[in-house]
Parts: structure tokens; C-alpha cells; sequence
């Protein structure tokens, strides 16, 4: 260790050099690794959209028609076995990603969160049963939009079976959280919600990690971030029943099926062949005012590429800075031995042999780029808690070093074999 420590203080520049060299690197490799990690998740959620077709079904009920349909209180049925029937359907994926408003009791969170504030038109608070509700941005998704887009959470869980099932005997309701939330809300907190007219109190169960992401029918990509998540709503028992027994929430019973009944369809089929699945299902239950649309598949298509080519171009990028540093480092390998000839003459005059001066050298290239890797996986082990991440960091950097040592090795042998020692001992 003495004879190390000797060497690195005769080359001190060239040393700061490396080490700040070998910082630069695996600190990029940090940075690198967390946008890989990130990149294969989202290449593994776009996947599922690659080469399929999306349609969008869309109600005809407007207006009065509208009304007319709701009258009748067997069409709640008739609209919710509808929906049931495309939820279950082994021929196609149904995917409910609605964007929806609502209502929050008593909001104290950043104005960013508001349902319109990305186009400046926010909307003041407003009241009900004489309590302030502030109207945040909101979606309703069902089970396929967790599994399709990958969707990974920072903290709790996602949603059970039995809680996207609406029991009209219970007023509460999960709710997951995009992350900026947290600065709000913490799990197991309560909100009061008005959603489609009809008060919950859910209970926040999860936040998703930052930049979480989803397909819907009218943006290639949603982030989630300022978003408040709630379970697209089944119900446990025919809703013309439940209408019976609650009128006061009839908007709530109409909207609900009409949001789930409105869903994208994800297919390999042909816009023929799907319009023949759905029609069968229509006639099945007796609902056909509907058309089906197709969603902008190009613009998921071109996200497919583009996700692909970003994870391509991180790879390239890994492999060049690998390569651009370990050609410094060699090259000043290479002007160390030279400089440090002196010192090795007295070593071997002293009894060393060139193996020992072999290991002397690996040893303090080893000790430097160990030293270096320690800054960046300090930061990695404060800013990230995901032990599977910082595995893979480690596993990278030990094959990085790894490869290094083996190359530097054969340089050292290499440098050392183009000296006369024989005659540099002479004097």
C-alpha cells in the first residue's frame, strides 16, 4: 500500500485527472442507468400498442335523445350489460382512460392542478351544500390502463378487483395520486370528492412514480404528474334498481355508464372485423346507438418509434463515453509508467519483480476508479430507494472497471516489454 500511495502522490495531476475522469464517467452511467431503466419501462408499456389498431366507440345519445333513452329505466341495464359485455370480450383489450373533472373539498394545492389550467381557464371554487369544492384535473381508468401502459407506483398500491365494483350502500371511494401530489397528500389520507354530483370520501392509496404516462383516445401520452386517479366504476347490481332507490344521483348512474361504455378498443382486428365484434354485441344486449371511430394510431405508432429510438440512442451514448474514457485512461497509463520508471528501477533494484510492479500499477488503477464510482453511488443511494436500480448501477460500473483492468493490464505488460530495464538498470 506504501509503494501505491508513492505512485500516486509522484503523479499527482495525472491521477486528479483520472479521478475526475472516472467520476465524469460513472456519474454518466448514473444518469444513464435511470433514463435506461426509465426507457425500458415505457418500451415495455408502448409494446403493447405496437402494431395493434385502436378504435374509439363513441354513444349516439344527445340531447333529447339523451333523455328519451334514460327514461325508460331498463335502458340503465341495457347500457351497463353494454359495457360489461366489451369489458369481458377475450377478442379485444378494453382500455377506459376518461379524462373527468372533479370536484375537491377544500383543495389547498397549486393552481397547476386545476382541470384547465394548461389552457388559462381555470375555474374559481364553487359550492355545494354549502361546502367550497375546487375542480382538479381527474381520470377514471379501469384495470387494462394499469397493465397496458406499465404503470409504476412510488409508494402504496394500485387498485383491487372488488374496488372498481360500486357498492351503493358505501360512500368511499381509492384514489392513487400523481406525484406532485405529494407535496398535499400523504398516504391514508382522506378526500372529500364530488364526482359527477355524487359525494365520496376516498382514501388515498397510492402516489405513481414521476413521469408516469398513459395512451388515451385523443393524446398519444397523458402524464400523470398533477393527475388525481380513480377506478372506472362496475356495478354490483342492475343501476335501474340503484336509480329506484337514489334519485338525487341519477346524473351520477348515467354519466358512469356512458364514460364506461365510451372506452377504446385495442385490436389486431380490421376496422370491418371490429365493427362486425361490436355490432354482435350490440345486438346481444339490444344497445346499437353507437358509432366506432378510429383513434389516431399514427400518433401512437410514431410514439412506438420514437421510444424505441430513444433507448437505441442511450445505448450508443453508453458505449462512446465508455470508449472516449477509457482511451484517456490509457493514455495516461501510458505517461505514468514512463514517469514513474525511477521509482520501479529502485523496486527492482530492491528485490521486486515485474510482476509485483504489474500489480502495483493495476492496483492503483483499480483504487482510482473505486474512489471515483463512490461519489455518484452515494448520490444514487440518496436520491433513489429502489434497491433494483441501484443493483444494476453497481453491476455496471463492476463490468466498467472490470474491462478497464483487463485492457490496462495488457497496456502495462505491453509498455513495459517496449523498455530496455536491462540497460535503463545499467544507468
Amino acid at each position: 500500500m506504501k509503494v501505491i500511495w508513492t505512485l500516486f502522490k509522484q503523479n499527482k495531476f495525472f491521477n486528479l485527472l483520472n479521478i475526475t475522469g472516472s467520476a465524469v464517467l460513472f456519474f454518466l452511467l448514473l444518469v444513464l442507468v435511470v433514463n435506461i431503466e426509465h426507457s425500458s419501462i415505457e418500451t415495455d408499456a408502448v409494446q403493447n400498442f405496437k402494431d395493434k389498431n385502436l378504435y374509439q366507440i363513441s354513444d349516439r345519445l344527445y340531447a333529447e335523445k339523451e333523455n328519451d333513452f334514460f327514461f325508460k329505466k331498463s335502458n340503465y341495464d341495457i347500457l351497463n350489460q353494454f359495457a360489461n359485455n366489451l369489458a369481458e370480450s377475450r377478442e379485444f383489450e378494453y382500455y377506459n382512460a376518461i379524462w373527468q373533472p372533479i370536484g375537491v373539498l377544500d383543495f389547498k394545492g397549486d393552481t397547476f392542478f386545476d382541470a384547465y389550467y394548461e389552457i388559462g381557464n381555470n375555474q374559481p371554487p364553487y359550492t355545494l351544500n354549502n361546502k367550497s369544492y375546487r375542480t382538479i384535473k381527474s381520470m377514471q381508468l379501469n384495470s387494462a390502463v394499469f397493465e397496458l401502459n406499465n404503470l409504476q407506483l412510488e409508494s402504496g398500491r394500485t387498485f383491487d378487483g372488488d374496488e372498481y365494483i360500486f357498492e351503493q350502500k358505501e360512500n368511499t371511494m381509492p384514489i392513487i395520486l400523481g406525484s406532485d401530489f405529494s407535496s398535499v397528500y400523504q398516504l391514508g389520507d382522506t378526500i372529500e370528492i364530488d364526482y359527477y354530483q355524487k359525494q365520496f370520501k376516498g382514501t388515498v392509496i397510492g402516489f405513481f412514480s414521476p413521469l408516469q404516462k398513459i395512451v388515451t383516445a385523443t393524446q398519444p401520452e397523458i402524464i400523470l404528474d398533477r393527475y388525481l386517479i380513480i377506478p372506472a366504476m362496475y356495478f354490483s347490481e342492475p343501476p335501474s334498481r340503484m336509480v329506484n332507490n337514489s334519485l338525487d344521483n341519477e346524473l351520477f348512474f348515467k354519466a358512469s355508464l356512458l364514460s364506461r361504455s365510451n372506452g377504446l378498443i385495442i385490436t389486431e382486428f380490421s376496422p370491418l372485423e371490429i365493427r362486425k365484434t361490436i355490432n354482435n354485441i350490440g345486438l346481444k344486449v339490444g344497445f346499437l346507438d353507437f358509432e366506432i371511430i378510429g383513434a389516431n394510431n399514427l400518433a401512437t405508432n410514431s410514439l412506438v418509434k420514437m421510444t424505441e429510438t430513444n433507448r437505441n440512442i442511450l445505448y450508443i451514448a453508453t458505449l462512446l463515453i465508455f470508449i472516449i474514457n477509457l482511451t484517456i485512461f490509457l493514455f495516461t497509463l501510458t505517461i505514468k509508467i514512463k514517469k514513474n520508471m525511477d521509482t520501479f528501477l529502485v523496486l527492482l533494484i530492491s528485490g521486486a519483480n515485474l510482476n509485483h510492479i504489474y500489480k502495483f500499477v493495476r492496483y492503483e488503477f483499480i483504487i482510482i476508479n473505486l474512489f471515483a464510482c463512490s461519489i455518484p453511488t452515494v448520490i444514487m443511494l440518496v436520491l433513489f430507494h429502489s434497491f433494483y436500480l441501484i443493483a444494476n448501477y453497481l453491476f455496471i460500473v463492476a463490468i466498467f472497471i472490470f474491462i478497464m483492468t483487463l485492457i490496462s493490464k495488457t497496456l502495462i505488460k505491453r509498455t513495459f516489454n517496449n523498455i530496455d530495464l536491462a540497460q535503463k538498470l545499467k544507468g
